[in-house]
């Protein structure tokens, strides 16, 4: 069990790890997905979908 869960700081530290986490999660995924396509317009479509979310 971590010794600092009370503090502020710990928290704000665990939700912008998760964000990060998250984030570069997606960006693999995105980076991996775009690689099979030739034609640029679906390309920039999937990016914009993923912007989305």
């Amino acid at each position: 069990m971590a010794i600092l869960t009370r503090e502020a700081a710990f928290k704000a530290f665990v939700v912008t790890n998760s964000m990060a986490m998250i984030l570069s999660t997606c960006a693999v995924l995105i980076y991996f997905a775009s690689d099979d396509y030739g034609d640029k317009t679906e390309l920039l479509h999937r990016y914009s979908l993923a912007l989305v979310f």
